[in-house]
C-alpha cells in the first residue's frame, strides 16, 4: 500500500511539472540597438526594448516581452524572453527600443517585425533623436490602484496611439520612478496627426517579473483638440518570473500578455480582407539588415498590401484614388520644372496631385515618388514601365506629371500609380494601387491619397539588394524600390521606396498585412536601383514568405536594364504650367524615351547640309 501511495505522490508530482515546463515554452528574440550616426552614451545611459503584438486591433499593445539594460553603450546588446504559446500565427510582431540618456532620448520610429514577420535573431534596430518637430505635450500621471512597493528598477511606458488603426503616434519611456502618481510628459510632432481622428493614451508598468497595465485608452486628443491634465489608472496583471535587468545583455522579462501601448501600425486602409485560414508559423528566418529609414515612399514604407485587381479603383480622366506603391524599375534623375515632359508620337502623359490627411508640410529635403507599374499573371509582373522623382516637393497637393513609353504598354495587363514621399524620419505611401486605363496621350486629374507609413507596417520582408558593378552610392539622387508580388494574381501586396541608398548592398524592408495573405499561395519579392545614370533591375521574383520561404535575409540580385524607359523628375511640375494638349517631338532633355527620335532628327539635319554641300561644289565647277 505504501509503493502505491509512493507511486502515486511521484505520478501527481510529474502531472504538476510536465504541464509547468510545457507552458513555458522559452523562446528569445536577439539583436543589437544602433544609434543614427556616431554616439557616445553617458555611464547611466539605460536601455529599455519592448516586444509587442502589433496587429491592427484596437486592443493593439500587447506586451509579450521587455528589457531593461542599465549602463547601455553602442552598440546595445538585447536577448528578449517570450513564451510560445503567446504567439498567435496569424499575427504580427515587432520590436520597439528606447534609449535613455539623461535628458536625451533615442528611439526606434518604426517598429522592427520579428517572429511571425521577421527574424528572432540577430535582429538590427536602429534608434534616433526624438525629433525636432515634436512640439506639442501630453500630461498627466499613471496611477496604481494597489500600494505595493516598486523597485528601482521598475519602468514605465507611456503612448499616444490612433484608436481606429492602433498606430503608434509618440511614446514616452521613463526608467526612474520617483513618486506615485507618476508623471508624465509625452512630446508629440502636432503634423503626424489626422485632424479627424481618435488618439489616445496607454500606460503600463514593468517592474521585474511584475506588471501593471491600463485596461483601455484614456481619450487624449478628440478631432484635434488635445485633454489636458490626463489620469491613466494601471492595474496588476499575471506574468512570469523574469531575468533581473542587468548592463549586459540579459534575458529580458518574460510575461504573460499585457496591454502596454504600442506602435501597431496598421497596413494604410487598406482593402477589406477576407477571411483566409490562419498560417502555421514559418521556420525562423535569418536576420533582416536594418533597412534605410523612409517608408518608404517605401516603407517602405508597407507593409502596405495592395487591393487585388478587380478592387482596384481605375482611373481615366480626372478620377479621384487612392493608390500605393512600388518605387520604379525604371526611374529617372530629378531635373527641374523646365524640363517637364510632354507626351510625344510614343508617350503618354499621366498627371495628378498627391495628399495626405495629416497636417505636415514637406520640407526641402523632403523626396515624392509616383510609379507606374504593371500588373496581372505575366512573367513580366511586377516590372516599373515608368517613374519620375520629386524633389522639394513644395506644399500639399503635390503636383506630379508622369511620362510613359507607350511601346512598353502590353493590351492584355494591367497597370496601376503607386506613390510615396519620405521627409527625414516620416513617410507617407498609397494603401492600393490606382488603375489606370493607359495607352492614352493625356490622363489628368489624378489624386493619390497617401496615408502616414506606421500604419502599413505589420510584417515585412527584408533583405538586401546587390548587383555585380552597381554602385548607387555615387549619386545623391539615386534611390531604389522593392516590392513583393502575390504570383498567381499579380497583386502587389507590399512595396517600399528605399531612399536615400549607400553602397550596395543596399537594405530594403517590404511592410505588408500578414492577414490579408493566403497561406496556399506563392509570393516573390523583386527589387530595382536607380544609380543617377543607369536602371538595375531583377530579372526574376525571388520566392518569400508562404511555403517555408523566407521573410528576412532576401537577397534581390539585380543587372543593368538594357534600354531602361524613364520619365524625368517633376522637381518643380507646381511652378510649370501643364502643356494644353500633347505635342510631338519631346526635347532631349524631358525623357529618355524621346531619345531615338532626337536621333532621327540629327540624321536629318546632316543629310540636308550634305545635299547643300553637294549643290555647293556643282555650282563652284560650272561657274569656272
Amino acid at each position: 500500500m505504501r509503493r502505491i501511495h509512493a507511486l502515486f505522490a511521484v505520478v501527481v508530482l510529474l502531472a504538476t511539472l510536465v504541464p509547468a515546463a510545457a507552458l513555458a515554452a522559452p523562446a528569445q528574440v536577439t539583436g543589437t540597438i544602433t544609434a543614427s550616426g556616431d554616439v557616445t552614451l553617458g555611464a547611466g545611459a539605460i536601455a529599455v526594448v519592448t516586444l509587442v503584438d502589433q496587429q491592427a486591433d484596437p486592443s493593439a499593445g500587447v506586451v509579450i516581452g521587455n528589457q531593461r539594460i542599465d549602463g547601455a553603450t553602442f552598440p546595445v546588446s538585447f536577448a528578449i524572453d517570450y513564451d510560445d504559446a503567446d504567439v498567435d500565427p496569424g499575427h504580427s510582431y515587432a520590436l520597439f527600443a528606447s534609449v535613455i540618456d539623461g535628458a536625451t532620448e533615442y528611439q526606434s520610429v518604426e517598429p522592427v517585425p520579428v517572429i511571425t514577420g521577421g527574424p528572432t535573431s540577430d535582429v538590427a534596430v536602429t534608434v534616433v533623436p526624438r525629433s525636432g518637430a515634436a512640439t506639442d505635450h501630453l500630461t498627466g500621471t499613471i496611477t496604481r490602484k494597489d500600494k505595493s512597493a516598486l523597485s528601482g528598477q521598475a519602468v514605465a511606458v507611456v503612448a499616444l496611439i490612433n484608436e481606429k488603426l492602433g498606430t503608434l503616434v509618440a511614446r514616452q519611456v521613463i526608467p526612474a520612478i520617483t513618486k506615485e502618481p507618476i508623471p508624465f510628459d509625452i512630446a508629440y510632432d502636432p503634423g503626424i496627426l489626422d485632424p479627424g481622428a481618435t488618439y489616445v493614451v496607454r500606460a503600463g508598468i514593468v517592474d521585474g517579473g511584475k506588471r501593471w497595465n491600463a485596461e483601455k485608452g484614456v481619450p487624449a486628443i478628440v478631432d484635434g483638440v488635445p485633454v489636458k491634465s490626463l489620469t491613466i489608472p494601471v492595474t496588476p496583471v499575471a506574468a512570469a518570473p523574469s531575468a533581473a535587468p542587468s548592463a549586459a545583455p540579459s534575458a529580458g522579462t518574460s510575461a504573460a500578455p499585457s496591454t502596454l501601448p504600442s506602435a501597431a501600425p496598421t497596413a494604410t486602409p487598406a482593402p477589406t480582407p477576407s477571411p483566409t485560414p490562419k498560417p502555421s508559423p514559418t521556420p525562423k528566418p535569418s536576420a533582416t539588415p536594418a533597412p534605410t529609414p523612409s517608408p518608404s515612399p517605401s516603407a517602405p514604407p508597407s507593409s502596405s498590401p495592395s487591393a487585388p485587381a478587380s478592387e482596384a479603383p481605375s482611373a481615366t480622366v480626372a478620377p479621384s484614388a487612392s493608390a500605393s506603391a512600388p518605387a520604379s524599375e525604371a526611374p529617372s534623375p530629378s531635373a527641374s520644372a523646365s524640363a517637364s515632359p510632354t507626351p510625344g508620337p510614343d508617350s503618354g502623359v499621366l498627371r495628378g496631385t498627391l495628399t495626405w490627411k495629416e497636417q505636415h508640410e514637406p520640407g526641402k529635403d523632403a523626396r515624392a515618388v509616383v510609379v507606374l507599374i504593371e500588373g496581372g499573371n505575366s512573367a513580366t509582373q511586377g516590372t516599373t514601365v515608368a517613374s519620375t522623382s520629386i524633389r522639394d516637393p513644395g506644399p500639399k497637393p503635390v503636383k506630379f506629371e508622369l511620362a510613359y513609353p507607350t511601346s512598353k504598354i502590353k493590351p492584355d495587363a494591367t497597370y496601376r500609380l503607386y506613390a510615396g514621399l519620405v521627409d527625414g524620419n516620416l513617410a507617407w505611401v498609397t494603401p492600393t494601387g490606382v488603375k489606370v486605363d493607359v495607352p492614352s496621350p493625356l490622363i489628368e486629374g489624378l489624386e493619390l491619397q497617401l496615408d502616414y507609413r506606421p500604419d502599413l507596417l505589420k510584417a515585412a520582408v527584408g533583405g538586401t539588394i546587390t548587383g555585380v558593378g552597381l554602385d548607387p552610392s555615387r549619386d545623391p539622387d539615386a534611390y531604389g524600390t522593392a516590392l513583393v508580388i502575390r504570383v498567381d494574381t499579380g497583386e502587389t501586396v507590399g512595396f517600399q521606396l528605399v531612399a536615400p541608398v549607400g553602397a550596395a548592398p543596399v537594405p530594403f524592408s517590404v511592410p505588408y498585412d500578414p492577414t490579408t495573405l493566403d497561406p496556399n499561395a506563392d509570393y516573390v519579392a523583386r527589387g530595382s536601383m536607380w544609380d543617377g545614370t543607369t536602371l538595375w533591375a531583377a530579372d526574376a521574383g525571388v520566392p518569400v514568405i508562404t511555403k517555408g520561404n523566407a521573410r528576412s535575409g532576401v537577397v534581390l540580385t539585380v543587372a543593368e536594364a538594357v534600354t531602361p524607359q524613364a520619365s524625368p523628375s517633376a522637381s518643380a511640375v507646381a511652378s510649370a504650367p501643364p502643356p494644353p494638349a500633347p505635342t510631338p517631338a519631346p526635347s532631349a532633355a524631358t525623357s529618355e524615351t524621346s531619345r531615338p527620335a532626337n536621333g532621327l532628327a540629327i540624321f536629318a539635319i546632316l543629310g540636308i547640309g550634305g545635299l547643300l554641300l553637294v549643290a555647293l561644289l556643282v555650282y563652284l565647277r560650272s561657274r569656272k
